[in-house]
């Protein structure tokens, strides 16, 4: 009798094992970020215009199947840089200033995937909901003050995120991706993703700066597959 369950729960454990083949796939990219922002002036709302900046983003994701019609959680942890570039000019003052933020971000992937063709690979979307945390910032440049007399000030300092009367800025973001990839028999694994911040993240009052728009590209291997060309 002991014999009997002993082999069932071998055989249910190699059945489970099988069919859910949960992954893990390490990820490296790059991220382009286009902030939005805006401050309030005498009660008039001025838009400030950020260039696009160039970032990287690394990390691992852990892909759990969800029954075998090809859904998928997929939650995982990345370190993202986050670069802005702002130029802005005035009769007053002109500043043109690099700033760079480092996250730890927790996406958690909604994904979807089909096989292009057996043993050939499969294509996969997914949307990701995310939170993510500064762990640092820096902002670097010149501000030029033009009247009564011109006068340039260089600064290179770092960001406080910590509260009270010193922080420059609110640690905590949230946003969403979308993304579109395809995945080779090998394991290999590209895909591209956009996505926008939704938080809003200054601590000035009538003013706000969220990450907004971010497009990004990535490639990773897909680790753990226990049947070569068996995605689930």
């Amino acid at each position: 009798m002991k014999k009997r369950l002993l082999l069932l729960a071998a055989a249910a454990g190699i059945t489970i094992q099988t069919q859910a083949q949960v992954t893990v796939t390490p990820e490296f990219g790059f991220l382009l970020t286009k902030p939005t922002g805006y401050s309030t002036d005498n009660g008039m709302r001025n838009t400030v215009n950020y260039d696009w900046g160039a970032g990287v983003r690394g990390g691992l994701s852990l892909d759990i199947p969800l029954g075998s019609k090809g859904f998928s959680f997929e939650p995982g942890l990345f370190f993202n840089t986050k670069n802005r570039h702002l130029v802005e000019s005035t009769e007053i003052s002109s500043s043109d200033l690099h700033i760079s933020m480092s996250y730890a971000e927790l996406p958690i992937n909604l994904k979807y995937s089909w096989e292009v063709g057996q043993y050939k690979g499969k294509l996969f979307v997914h949307v990701t909901p995310y939170v993510a945390y500064a762990l640092s910032g820096r902002q670097s440049g010149n501000i030029t003050i033009k009247k009564p007399f011109e006068m340039t000030t260089t600064i290179d300092q770092p960001i406080s995120f910590k509260s009270g009367s010193g922080q420059e800025m609110k640690p905590l973001d949230y946003g969403a991706y979308a993304a579109f990839g395809y995945q080779f028999q090998m394991g290999l694994q590209l895909k591209m993703f956009y996505g926008t911040g939704l938080a809003n993240t200054s601590v000035v009052e009538g003013s706000g700066y969220r990450n907004g728009a971010m497009f990004g590209i990535s490639a990773g291997f897909v680790m753990g597959r226990r049947l070569p060309g068996r995605f689930y």
